[in-house]
């Protein structure tokens, strides 16, 4: 499949998902990311762009239309948080799974790592190869 631009990811959000709630928000992120060109974006940025004070199900829809869709724009990315801050890459993971979890360095099992690892996203490299809209 090849890489959307944001032109094309707008394009086909609003064919597959017309007026529904998500695609407003997901033109808004697309309006963000095309005016201010960042590398990454937050969930907090998403939820603000969007008009919502928190995490609700348009927001996730238009998450959804963003980095899980043939319109993706966006790669979901996974990050340990170590007791300084620092950021670690890691892997995915699900919410609800009980297995253990490893420290992505030392290899130690993490017993409260669902606090500690971060999801955001980067913006997908190629997007921005057309001209800002007028």
């Amino acid at each position: 499949m090849a890489q959307k631009t944001i032109t094309e990811a707008r394009e086909l959000i609003a064919r597959v998902w017309g007026d529904d709630p998500g695609a407003a928000i997901a033109n808004a992120v697309l309006d963000h990311l095309e005016e201010t060109r960042p590398e990454e974006i937050s969930f907090a940025e998403v939820i603000r762009i969007g008009g919502r004070e928190d995490l609700d199900d348009d927001v996730t829809r238009a998450l959804a239309m963003l980095a899980g869709s043939p319109a993706a724009v966006l790669d979901s990315r996974f990050r340990f948080e170590e007791e300084n801050g620092d950021l670690i890459p890691t892997k995915s993971r699900m919410l609800d799974d009980d297995s253990p979890f490893f420290h992505p360095v030392t290899g130690e099992e993490v017993h409260d790592w669902d606090s500690r690892v971060k999801v955001d996203f980067t913006v997908r490299e190629g997007i921005y190869d057309v001209a800002p809209r007028p």
